[in-house]
């Protein structure tokens, strides 16, 4: 596993394998993590349009959760990434952008949370939505 450009360890290690370095992971999320290239090619998504690494601003759309207390749905986040969480049960997925495909940007699984864009780099809805992470779950 590596870090990326901005030295973030990805979240890729919470699930059982990664086609980065092609890595056994700790397996506390069920899934895997795959490259974009490889999901458009075994779905024949034309990728005319579609940069990798997807970078950039994109709209999230996001299931009932306190995470995204006074967050609206449709805000955007800031995504830097060439892979893509393929978890084993689409009901961990809280939320997902489109980019050719349904893109998972937030999971939930038992007491794990975690982001595929970049909160931190997302403006005041990312600190919103780290501020919710922090904050105990009565307070929301």
């Amino acid at each position: 596993m590596s870090a990326n450009a901005y030295g973030n360890i990805h979240f890729s290690f919470l699930f059982e394998h990664s086609e980065e370095g092609d890595t056994d992971c700790l397996g506390l999320v069920p899934g895997k993590i795959t490259h974009f290239k490889n999901i458009f090619e075994r779905e024949g998504i034309p990728t005319e349009g579609l940069k990798i690494p997807h970078m950039g601003w994109n709209d999230v759309h996001c299931k009932e959760d306190r995470i995204f207390k006074n967050i609206n749905e449709g805000t955007a986040f800031y995504f830097v990434h060439s892979y893509v969480i393929e978890p084993a049960h689409w009901n961990d997925v809280r939320a997902f952008c489109e980019y050719g495909i349904k893109v998972p940007a937030v999971i939930r699984h038992d007491s794990i949370i975690a982001c595929q864009f970049h909160p931190e780099k997302s403006g005041e809805p990312g600190l919103r939505l780290l501020k919710n992470f922090c904050l105990p779950e009565g307070d929301l």
